[in-house]
């Protein structure tokens, strides 16, 4: 006899994602559901933070995926990083991956999904090549991931979407 495991859903970052679970308790659509149309049980905890880095999540995050043990993780992260002109986008894409790896193989997570950098309309005033950034944060990105996650993983989903018009 199988088992039933309830989904524990985190969804994680920055302040898009309080953004998000704000949008899906006001939306007054039928597509649009704060629990995502998830079987039930399930549980889905929101956590963002405006600002939150990579570095940021990791020293101030992961407390939370120990105490509320997801079983899967929506991370979305990444922009504010890319507005350190000092970053480089393949050190993004591999301190992504590194904690990609910490939150499987030391918290347990078997399915992390990493949302896709997107473009912005207005890029920050003090980073305007912010875009061409998020160019080829996605290039690294896809390229090292694709490699890695579906060798060493194999759960990870990494989620690429290429925004061709601003």
């Amino acid at each position: 006899m199988q088992t039933y495991t309830p989904l524990r859903i985190l969804v994680l970052g920055h302040s898009f994602v309080w953004r998000l679970a704000q949008f899906t308790m006001e939306a007054n659509l039928p597509c649009i559901a704060h629990n995502f149309h998830c079987a039930e049980p399930s549980e889905i905890q929101f956590y963002g933070i405006g600002g939150r880095t990579v570095t940021r999540l990791r020293q101030f995050d992961l407390s939370l995926v120990a105490q509320f043990k997801p079983n899967t993780i929506t991370l979305e992260i990444g922009s504010n990083d890319l507005c350190d002109p000092r970053l480089n986008t393949n050190d993004l894409a591999t301190n992504i991956f590194h904690l990609v790896q910490t939150l499987h193989f030391s918290y347990n997570v078997s399915h992390i999904i990493v949302s896709q950098v997107l473009p912005r309309r207005s890029p920050p005033r003090m980073i305007p090549s912010y875009n061409t950034r998020v160019s080829f944060y996605i290039h690294d990105q896809a390229f090292f991931y694709a490699m890695a996650f579906t060798l060493i993983l194999g759960e990870i989903i990494c989620f690429t979407i290429v925004i061709r018009r601003l």
